[in-house]
């Protein structure tokens, strides 16, 4: 799971998703999540975290606090049903899109 934290799964406007969308990705993410539990296979998230004063600061500026250390979003969204096998953090964005 990358980037799946409430900053970015409850975002509106120019940036956000649609909520059905993000609700359909969230359902299939917690469906692969609960199969792969269920074989033995371990599930990770990978969190963007941003840490860097620098990055923090025109960041807040930019886009807002979301990834930002700090923020109160910055957790997994509570709609996923599993627990991760193991959590990293990554200091860069990615964008992506969720699929149709």
């Amino acid at each position: 799971m990358i980037d799946l934290q409430s900053d970015f799964t409850r975002k509106t406007g120019k940036d956000g998703y649609e909520a059905s969308r993000v609700q359909t990705a969230l359902e299939s993410v917690n469906a692969l999540a609960a199969k792969a539990h269920a074989s033995g296979v371990l599930v990770v998230s990978i969190r963007q975290v941003v840490t860097a004063a620098l990055a923090s600061f025109i960041g807040r500026i930019l886009a807002g606090p979301e990834g930002i250390i700090g923020s109160p979003g910055i957790s997994l969204d509570p709609r996923l049903d599993l627990k991760a096998t193991r959590d990293f953090t990554k200091h860069r964005g990615m964008h992506s899109q969720i699929p149709n």
